[in-house]
């Protein structure tokens, strides 16, 4: 909240993008909690790094 409190338009940028982040997010959440019983699963790794990229990218922070 205090990041976008001076900045209206940031906010709002922020926000419009939660509709499409929120799915990727509870995607995550699911493939972090599988991941926790099967450590050593390289496809949970993999998804769970496609969602990291896609929140970055969503968010436009890649770097």
């Amino acid at each position: 909240e205090k990041l976008t409190e001076n900045n209206k338009s940031l906010k709002r940028l922020i926000e419009s993008r939660l509709p499409f982040l929120n799915p990727i997010n509870m995607i995550q959440v699911e493939i972090l909690r599988r991941l926790r019983r099967d450590v050593n699963n390289p496809k949970l790794r993999d998804a769970l790094l496609i969602t990291i990229n896609g929140i970055a990218a969503g968010m436009r922070n890649t770097g």
